[in-house]
């Protein structure tokens, strides 16, 4: 589940489906103060994204791209049939993915998520096992031993504008596996290496603003209490606001 957080960051998760990488234009935008002028342009990304049928083919190449990532690290620990059956089920899943983050891109408001753990102090979701399987409890990241193994296994969420402060207000928690807690279950978990968690997106933010459901078993996401959708063009605004 941490490797599959990190790929939903990278490429399922992300402010639209313009281009295969775009790693720049989120720098972009996250940088913006000037909000208004920051929701025009997302907005003529959006329909840009339109022509040609591109935003489905980029879609693709991103699921695409996800599935390879998480084979490629999952290769070596799982037999071949297992392996196989599990990336077929991993593709749809994906693909229903970027089918249900897809109307988020379109908000007035700008979502970001964020797979890295930090010691700034977030709010979090974090795993407990029990003998019928396991229960989410609540956890502030300044709870978190210096030495403690934490890995995300689903992304925080949060609204985006450099124009209010806080910049970022968390609408998801996210997830996260403790190794406190994987222990108490006989469940290995070995601190990831320095490199295999991206730079952090998110610098602050103000829990309890807005509210959301984010459910990773099924790949349903629901933003809620947002504000009027950008549209992609005049007229269009709010057409594609989940209901």
């Amino acid at each position: 589940m941490a490797v599959i957080a990190q790929a939903l960051e990278e490429y399922i998760l992300t402010p639209n489906y313009l281009i295969e990488e775009d790693d720049e234009l989120r720098y972009i935008l996250r940088s913006l103060v000037d909000a208004p002028r920051k929701n025009s342009l997302r907005s003529l990304l959006l329909l840009a994204s339109e022509e040609a049928d591109r935003k489905e083919k980029v879609k693709r190449s991103r699921v695409s791209a996800s599935v390879e990532d998480i084979t490629q690290t999952l290769e070596p620990l799982l037999p071949a049939e297992l392996l196989t059956r599990l990336t077929a089920e991993l593709e749809q899943e994906l693909k229903n993915a970027t089918s249900e983050w897809e109307p988020v891109q379109r908000y007035q408001s700008h979502y970001e998520v964020n797979a890295t753990v930090s010691r700034t102090p977030w709010d979090w979701k974090s795993v407990s096992f029990t003998d019928d399987g396991f229960s989410l409890s609540d956890v502030n990241s300044a709870a978190f031993a210096e030495d403690e193994a934490v890995l995300v296994v689903f992304p925080r969420v949060c609204a985006l504008d450099r124009s209010k402060r806080p910049t970022f207000t968390a609408v998801y928690p996210g997830i996260v596996l403790q190794k406190s807690q994987a222990a108490t279950k006989g469940c290995g978990l070995q601190q990831p290496p320095g490199d295999a968690i991206p730079e952090a997106a998110v610098e602050a933010d103000m829990p309890g603003a807005g509210a959301a459901v984010v459910q990773s078993e099924g790949s349903s996401t629901e933003m809620g209490e947002a504000s009027q959708a950008t549209g992609t063009s005049e007229g269009e605004a709010g057409e594609n606001k989940p209901e």
